[in-house]
């Protein structure tokens, strides 16, 4: 059985926290807030002159609030026991809640006795606040020792693959790999049900996209590690290797940020002031027409121009409205007001649609007939020609480039947000892997009768073929089929077209 040195595992939570970052949490205190939201409001009159009484609510609602709290003590002082991390933590915050606990049952109590009475009502409130920080930092607690336990499960792996890529002869390989995969089995269910209770749907995101490249780049270290062992002399297989190897780290990473929800948030913009209302909106106005092209996207500008626009609107219908305005001249403004509105709808809509014709220009040209580069490359190997096979290489990583190019440019212009997050994971993806192949395919070049070589390259070929297809098929899912039949029928129009101009001039 392996084991591991604990001190090494990256924790990044603070014991003390009491953020909830998970559906779990959440539903397990839910009952608990509503108990004490609703005894807590049960009298919320404050002083009465009303003669002074018991309340049976108050009371049915105590004894809820009492169960539900005993229900946490029990789980706590379960898990506190199994657990093998933060253990003393866990058994502190399960005396915390028995102790806040108590002193919502006395004070509850005391209040359901005299219901209109704002001082036990107040001691109450300060209660309830006490019990539920208690029992949320439990809940906390709790989750934190189910992450450090996949994080455990995470550096297992980890260790594993470290064992994988440094294996010194094809048998220890074996023996390492035949290791590593139930465990990677295991990690991937642990995360998997991580992911599903994390609140944040970018950690979610993070979690599914790093569990994938696990899942993906594990039996192609193998066959890089394999081939790197039969064929050391090969540099390409070496750096095909490392190349897998480093993406299983940042996918470990990946998982490990995700598990805990650590990343980042973006800082807020800040927003800046102006001189006079009106003149201050036409000069923003003039400032935002004036737009990059190739960043511009109707859901980020065309609201934003519309709402600077109807700022000058009504800032001049302000001015026309003065009683100083000659009647000619308010007509004349109310007229040009709306004229200006209707222009730039029919302008955002103009531009809109050449921009989307302009992308599925690159698209339709850019995919097709996208396995050509690669079957040239591969060929070039075959036949062991390495000189061909780095000018091939250069073809085919430009080929690569420019659909990830245009995948980005089909982004640019997609309000479809799950779709745009699919495309630019595949076309991440497909970064990633371009590399790979090429150095599987100098590698055949070096050693083309070799088997190894052959299975290395064809298995690289398989996941390339299949990873476009993805791309493919996700930049097809935010474009249009009506941008789509216009632009083919332009290019069909553009073939018949030169054709019959050098019909022509061959008759001339």
């Amino acid at each position: 059985m392996s084991t591991i040195n604990t001190a090494n595992i990256n924790f990044k939570w603070d014991p003390k926290s009491l953020e909830i970052r998970t559906l779990a949490v959440e539903r397990l205190l839910e009952p608990l807030v509503t108990q004490v939201t609703t005894l807590v409001n049960s009298s919320n009159k404050g002083p009465s002159n009303k003669k002074k009484g018991r309340s049976k609510k108050a009371h049915v609602l105590a004894a809820s609030v009492e169960t539900a709290t005993q229900n946490f003590l029990e789980k706590g002082e379960k898990i506190a026991k199994e657990s093998q991390f933060l253990k003393d933590e866990l058994t502190a915050a399960v005396e915390d809640v028995r102790k806040q606990g108590e002193s919502m049952r006395q004070a509850s109590g005391e209040f359901a006795e005299d219901p209109c009475s704002s001082v036990k009502r107040g001691n109450m409130v300060r209660a309830a606040r006490a019990l539920l920080s208690a029992v949320t930092h439990l809940l906390v607690l709790a989750d934190m020792a189910d992450v450090y336990k996949l994080l455990l499960q995470l550096k297992l792996v980890e260790d594993n693959l470290v064992k994988v890529r440094n294996a010194g002869t094809e048998q220890d390989l074996g023996i390492q790999y035949k290791a590593l995969k139930p465990e990677v089995d295991k990690l991937n269910i642990m995360a998997a049900k991580r992911q599903q209770e994390l609140k944040d749907v970018h950690h979610k995101d993070q979690m599914a996209a790093a569990r994938g490249v696990l899942q993906r780049n594990i039996p192609m270290l193998y066959t890089a590690s394999r081939a790197c062992l039969q064929h050391p002399d090969v540099a390409a297989y070496k750096a095909n290797r490392d190349l897998i190897y480093k993406q299983l780290q940042h996918a470990v990473s990946g998982i490990s940020n995700a598990a805990q929800a650590t990343a980042t948030e973006d800082s807020a913009l800040g927003q800046p002031g102006g001189a006079g209302e009106l003149a201050c909106a036409l000069n923003s106005f003039d400032k935002q027409i004036i737009v990059d092209p190739l960043a511009f996207t109707e859901e980020r500008f065309r609201p934003s121009l519309e709402e600077r626009l109807e700022s000058i609107i009504s800032g001049a219908a302000l001015m026309a409205d003065s009683s100083c305005t000659r009647d000619d001249r308010r007509e004349r403004i109310v007229a040009e007001c709306n004229s200006v509105r209707q222009a730039l709808q029919d302008l955002l809509s103009e531009y809109m649609g050449n921009l989307r014709k302009a992308v599925m220009d690159h698209v339709s040209d850019s995919f097709l007939e996208t396995n050509v580069p690669l079957l040239v490359l591969i060929e070039a190997a075959k036949n062991g020609n390495e000189k061909e096979v780095k000018e091939y290489a250069q073809v085919f990583r430009e080929h690569a480039n420019k659909l990830i190019e245009v995948a980005n440019l089909a982004c640019s212009i997609s309000n479809n947000e799950e779709g745009v997050k699919l495309v630019r994971m595949a076309a991440s993806q497909l970064e990633s892997l371009c590399p790979q192949v090429i150095n599987a395919a100098l590698a055949l070049a070096a050693k083309p009768n070799s088997k190894v070589a052959q299975d290395n390259m064809d298995l690289f070929k398989e996941q390339w073929e299949k990873q476009v297809r993805v791309l493919t098929d996700a930049v097809d899912d935010i474009t249009s089929i009506d941008d789509f039949l216009s632009v083919s029928e332009n290019h069909i129009l553009e073939d018949v077209n030169k054709c019959v101009n050098r019909a022509a001039g061959e008759g001339c």
